[in-house]
């Protein structure tokens, strides 16, 4: 409906600046319907325009009133131009529009100033995230959430865009470096893990050799408990591993 009632517009002052002149009524007329629309938006290039074409015909008025009271009277000294009606009624539609303007361009710095404030605690909470927080599950869904979050939120002023977006993209690759390198030691954690189990397997296969009974039983649970302290494994490597670790007990009980 804006984009209409301002095409609307736009069209109606297009056809009026087609003509050779545009009275001053008419131009008072594109004024009112302007500011009085729900969606008021501001233009500064366009209220310029008018108020220049408006100025130029007041000017031409008063050079008109000027003309005749020469003509009448003689003396140019003696003149005195009050500005028109039409004048004093572009001038109180330019008040409202300049109160309007105004009163748009506060709500904007009060929504650019809310914006910073809670983009400002995101790249906090981004920054407390990537120092603090060292489960992967839980520091991806965090991540995303303050992502969508960064998203949401609308934009700031021009003065603070730039560092603030600097400040959060450089988090956002601090994150994903973090990531990888959890990622990697992860893997190289996951790795050991599943060689040190190996090793208890094969200790506990070993122990088929064994003929001490007391010593069997003093040595398979002291490998159970090795495998219990040992890490997690490669997940789909697990059921193999399981596995064989449980044939192996099974044939030292027996």
């Amino acid at each position: 409906v804006l984009q209409q009632s301002t095409k609307t517009h736009q069209l109606v002052y297009f056809c009026f600046l087609t003509r050779e002149t545009m009275s001053k009524q008419e131009l008072i007329e594109i004024l009112q319907s302007w500011v009085v629309e729900n969606e008021f938006s501001p233009d500064r290039d366009r209220f310029d325009k008018l108020k220049n074409d408006f100025e130029t015909l007041e000017e031409e008025s008063k050079k008109e009133a000027l003309a005749a009271f020469v003509a009448d009277v003689g003396e140019e000294a003696d003149f005195e131009f009050k500005p028109t009606a039409e004048y004093a009624r572009f001038q109180e539609l330019s008040e409202i529009y300049h109160e309007k303007r105004k009163a748009i361009d506060k709500k904007r710095k009060e929504e650019f100033e809310n914006n910073f404030k809670e983009k400002k605690a995101l790249i906090s909470e981004l920054d407390s995230l990537i120092k603090d927080e060292e489960n992967i599950g839980k520091a991806y869904k965090r991540f995303n959430a303050i992502k969508q979050k960064w998203n949401e939120i609308g934009p700031v002023n021009n003065s603070v865009r730039r560092d603030l977006q600097s400040d959060y993209s450089r988090l956002i690759e601090q994150f994903y470096y973090n990531i990888s390198i959890y990622r990697e030691l992860q893997i190289n954690d996951l790795k050991k893990n599943q060689e040190l189990k190996m090793e208890v397997i094969e200790k506990i296969k070993n122990l088929e050799k064994e003929n001490s009974i007391s010593q069997l039983d003093f040595l398979i649970h002291q490998y159970l408990d090795e495998w219990d302290e040992i890490g997690p494994t490669f997940q789909e490597e697990w059921d193999k591993i399981r596995d064989q670790f449980k044939s192996s007990i099974d044939v030292v009980f027996e």
